[in-house]
């Protein structure tokens, strides 16, 4: 019997880990720094790029993290992983997601429609 593939995900690029980390500097400054006082700043980043690798692929998780940071003190990898999992599921997945269901009765689906379109039509304005 075969194990499942596992799927590699590449690390978070070192452009996203500058900027993450730069709000965090900008928002607690020095008690981030701090707290990494001692630790080698490529080991750093590259401990952070590896822990929200899966991110890479939801960049708005990541946004609304730092949307969503604590007014008490700077969080860890480990905590600001966690304010990526609680980012709402974006709506452009959430209708990818409806071939999966049972189809909307008709008028429903005319009204998802009009409401695309307009989601649409403000993002080309």
């Amino acid at each position: 019997m075969s194990a499942a593939p596992v799927e590699v995900v590449p690390m978070l690029p070192a452009a996203w880990v500058d900027r993450i980390f730069a709000k965090l500097t900008v928002r607690y400054g020095t008690a981030f720094r701090a707290r990494y006082a001692g630790v080698e700043e490529q080991m750093l980043h590259a401990d952070w790029a590896e822990q929200l690798a899966w991110f890479r692929r939801h960049p708005d998780a990541i946004a609304y993290a730092l949307n969503n940071l604590p007014d008490d003190r700077a969080p860890t990898v480990a905590e600001f992983r966690r304010l990526c999992n609680q980012a709402p599921q974006p709506v452009a997945a959430l209708l990818s997601n409806s071939q999966t269901r049972k189809p909307p009765p008709p008028e429903v689906a005319e009204k998802l429609k009009a409401f695309q379109n307009r989601i649409t039509s403000r993002g080309a304005a």
